[in-house]
C-alpha cells in the first residue's frame, strides 16, 4: 500500500540519465507540507534513499510491500504491484491551552446573573466564546440603570472588560459603522436592544474600520472601540451575562 513518501527529482536534469537519488529530495506528505526525511526508514534493498545504482528518470512515491515488511520506490502513476491500497493519518489538532482569570465575581442584578472574568488577557472573539459555552453572552447594557451597575463594579476593580457591543461596516465609502448588541434577552424588543451609549469622547465609535469590538475602558467608565483579535491588556478582563444561574463557569 501507498505511503506518504515521495521523492521529486529537480526540473533542470536529463531524465534519461538520472545515475542516483539523493537523500536530501526525499521527503513526507504532512499536513499539505513537505517534511524531509530524517530519523526512521525502511528501506527494501536495492531502494534505499541514496541508492547509487540506475534508476528511473522520473518522480517516486513510496509504497510499503512484502506484507509491510519494508519500502520500495515506484512510479506515482503506477497502480500495479504496490498492493490494493493506501494507508491514510488523521491528526488530532492541538488541544487548546485555556489561561484563567484571577478571580471570578458572581453577581445578580435585576433578573439577570453577571460574571465578572478578573485579570484576564483574551481577545474579544475568545470571550464570546468562552462565555458561550457557559450559555451566557457578552454583557449587554441596555438601560442606564444597568450601565450604573456594571460601571460601579469596573470602577471597583480598576480594569477594562469586553463587552458585547460589536459593529459593522456599513458604507465602505465614509467608513461608517453600524453597532449593535449581542443580547438574546429581549429580542421582542427592537427599540431596547440598541438603546444605550456611552462612547469614549471624542466619539470613538467611528475610529477605526479595524476596530469592530469594545470594551469599558477602567479609568472613564465608557466604551471604547479596538481590535477582535487582540490581547493587549487593555481590555483585562470580560463580563458574562445570563437570564439563569450557571454554575459550570470555567
Amino acid at each position: 500500500f501507498w505511503i506518504g513518501l515521495k521523492n521529486d527529482l529537480p526540473e533542470a536534469i536529463d531524465y534519461f540519465a538520472v545515475s542516483h537519488r539523493k537523500p536530501e529530495n526525499w521527503f513526507w506528505i504532512s499536513n499539505n507540507h513537505a517534511v524531509p526525511l530524517t530519523g526512521f526508514t525502511n528501506w527494501c534493498a536495492g531502494h534505499e534513499l541514496n541508492h547509487t545504482g540506475p534508476t528511473i528518470g522520473w518522480d517516486l512515491c513510496i509504497a510499503q510491500v512484502n506484507w509491510g515488511e519494508c519500502w520500495m520506490a515506484f512510479d506515482c502513476d503506477l497502480y500495479r504491484d504496490t498492493g490494493h491500497g493506501f494507508a491514510c493519518e488523521y491528526r488530532d489538532p492541538p488541544k487548546q491551552i485555556l489561561s484563567f482569570p484571577e478571580t471570578i465575581d458572581k453577581l445578580e442584578f435585576g433578573d439577570h446573573k453577571y460574571t465578572f472574568y478578573n485579570k484576564l488577557d483574551v481577545s474579544w472573539n475568545e470571550a464570546s466564546d468562552r462565555c458561550g459555552h457557559n450559555l451566557h453572552e457578552l454583557v449587554s447594557i441596555e438601560s442606564e440603570a444597568e450601565f450604573k451597575f456594571i460601571t460601579d463594579e469596573v470602577e471597583k476593580r480598576k480594569t477594562g472588560y469586553w463587552i458585547g457591543l460589536s459593529g459593522r461596516i456599513k458604507n465602505v465609502d465614509t467608513k461608517e459603522v453600524s453597532w449593535t448588541w449581542l443580547t438574546n434577552f429581549d429580542t421582542s424588543d427592537v427599540n431596547k436592544i440598541n438603546y444605550f451609549y456611552n462612547w469614549c469622547s471624542p466619539d470613538k465609535s467611528k475610529q477605526s474600520e479595524q476596530a469592530l469590538c469594545s470594551f469599558i475602558t477602567g479609568d472613564e467608565l465608557c466604551w471604547q472601540p479596538w481590535d477582535c483579535d487582540v490581547e493587549d491588556g487593555l481590555a483585562n478582563g470580560f463580563i458574562c451575562e445570563s437570564e439563569n444561574i450557571q454554575d459550570n463557569l470555567v
